[in-house]
């Protein structure tokens, strides 16, 4: 898949820069669940764009 980050040069899609990470920080509700799954206290979870959005809308195919 070619993302807008993506450039095509002689060798292939290369990215011409790192991903800029997209920051959420999280409720007490999902802290809290967090905590009780994990052990571990968290405060906001990180993801690239692409990230994000494979978990927003997974791609799923039918065969």
């Amino acid at each position: 898949m070619t993302r807008f980050t993506d450039q095509k040069t002689p060798e292939g899609l290369t990215m011409d820069k790192k991903p800029e990470r997209i920051r959420i920080q999280l409720t007490d509700e999902q802290k809290k669940q967090i905590k009780e799954a994990s052990g571990e206290d968290v405060e906001a979870i990180e993801l690239t764009a692409e990230e994000l959005e494979d978990r927003i809308a997974p791609v799923s195919y039918l065969g």
